[in-house]
């Protein structure tokens, strides 16, 4: 079992009196801290038109963390496919891929907010066909061979991109479903599947059923059962747990810096010593200790 991070990227300004460029720096800070805490990942939404997320164009944002970190894989969760052109998409992936050293996680979905598809102009009723065509647009631009493709939304000729991902034969795509028990299909598919149990199911029973038929679709499929991979996305609350913390922390400094107690940069076996932590590295290191909580639960559900 792998750990890694994932944000929404919400942002209220009027409640938090906090700008979006200080929202980016804070989320640049917690990824650069959960690298060198040993997360596996760091993931970020798409959002749209609204202040449930601030990140419209998750690769911009994830270029910037491929030069702040230096082994944490970055991921997309999701990118709304049917958005965009996906020759677009593909080639602004391909960029972070290639600017990570080969570090994306490519998380895909068709979406699910109305007043994002409105924004678009676009229908709900159609964002299955639209995010079939694209998904096989992006993987088919991937191979880096010259390529047609015919379909309802998307008419391309004879396109070849000019930039390719660095894994090979490509990076990972992870296929995101908001029902457990549509997993199955995704599975159908050979693609790995993000689950979001508080969405997906109402208990974990109905969790493991669902992770049972992805599993059952992916080998009957031709899949090998060890590559079976699965994320499963939960929200934890540690907003209590950084306030009992605030007894430590000394007067905010500028760029809303404070300085607070870091166990993981020590200067002799005598203890530890105070040093300048942003917010979003503290929020890090809270959500890391909250990892073991997750672990047994998932171990106790028996989901993987």
């Amino acid at each position: 079992m792998r750990f890694g991070i994932f944000s929404v990227a919400d942002h209220y300004p009027t409640e938090l009196r906090r700008s979006a460029t200080e929202l980016y720096g804070e989320l640049l800070d917690q990824a650069e801290a959960a690298d060198a805490l040993g997360f596996d990942s760091f993931w970020i939404a798409e959002h749209h038109f609204h202040e449930y997320g601030a990140i419209p164009r998750p690769p911009v944002w994830l270029a910037a963390a491929a030069e702040r970190t230096r082994r944490i894989r970055l991921g997309s969760a999701v990118v709304v496919l049917p958005f965009d052109n996906p020759l677009r998409t593909a080639e602004d992936y391909a960029m972070v891929d290639m600017l990570s050293g080969g570090r994306l996680n490519l998380g895909v979905g068709s979406g699910y907010l109305t007043h994002e598809y409105a924004g678009f102009g676009l229908s709900l009723e159609e964002k299955r066909e639209r995010f079939t065509e694209a998904l096989e647009v992006v993987l088919r631009a991937w191979t880096g061979e010259r390529f047609s493709y015919e379909g309802r939304f998307h008419h391309i000729e004879n396109v070849q991109l000019n930039v390719r991902p660095v894994q090979s034969p490509r990076p990972p795509v992870w296929v995101a479903t908001l029902r457990a028990d549509a997993a199955l299909h995704i599975g159908a598919k050979r693609l790995p599947v993000m689950l979001i149990p508080y969405a997906s199911a109402e208990t974990l029973e109905e969790m493991k059923a669902g992770v049972a038929l992805y599993k059952e679709a992916f080998v009957r499929a031709g899949g090998r059962p060890e590559d079976r991979a699965k994320m499963v996305a939960r929200s934890e609350r540690i907003a209590a747990s950084i306030r009992a913390r605030l007894p430590q922390i000394e007067a905010p400094q500028a760029h809303g810096r404070c300085y607070c107690e870091h166990p993981h940069r020590r200067l002799a076996p005598s203890g530890h010593r105070l040093c300048a932590v942003s917010r979003g590295k503290l929020l890090t290191r809270e959500i890391a200790s909250s990892a073991f909580d997750l672990l047994a639960m998932t171990s106790k559900a028996n989901m993987f």
